[in-house]
């Protein structure tokens, strides 16, 4: 599989380390492969290759994505959303947490869907008790908005998942 190393992808694994949706257990055999493959690979790569530390991971990938030449990014983040509702489609948080979690990111960046749309939702969907029938709503509601996103998200994410199984069924 060819993969473009450009800022786009490093801006793409900020964000999907950022929010969670990535770790170390699914990076560092994809920078390992990408090492091992490279006469010189890109120093970011290397960087990241050696940190478990999501932090540490979201500043290397966010420098070599915002550094000079510069590169236009979206200006509204709906991508990080995408990678919130990965997650929970992952079952890795619950809806609640989904919901919890949008509204906050939301509520602080630019995104084209505002804190308050999530917020609502999640008094709904606490209202309801937390229904399985109004979480499918929502859910539904919440995919149609962000359907360009998700399937961005989930082509990167692919990339990701098959290193992560790698790693995981090396120990």
């Amino acid at each position: 599989m060819q993969i473009n190393l450009n800022k786009s992808l490093a801006w793409k694994i900020g964000e999907m380390i950022d929010s969670g949706l990535i770790s170390y257990k699914h990076y560092s055999l994809f920078c390992d492969d990408i090492i091992d493959k490279s006469e010189s690979p890109p120093y970011w790569i290397i960087e990241l290759s050696l940190t478990k530390f999501q932090n540490n991971a979201v500043r290397i990938v966010n420098e070599f994505a915002y550094s000079e030449p510069f590169e236009k990014f979206p200006e509204l983040n709906d991508f990080y959303l995408a990678c919130l509702f990965l997650k929970y489609r992952h079952r890795q948080i619950s809806w609640a947490s989904f919901l919890i979690n949008a509204g906050g990111y939301s509520d602080g960046y630019r995104c084209s869907i505002h804190c308050e749309f999530f917020y609502d939702q999640l008094n709904a969907y606490e209202n309801s008790k937390y229904s399985k029938n109004i979480e499918e709503i929502q859910v539904i509601d919440v995919e149609n908005l962000l359907k360009v996103n998700i399937s961005e998200a989930q082509v990167t994410y692919k990339i990701f998942e098959y290193y992560f199984d790698k790693y995981v069924s090396s120990f």
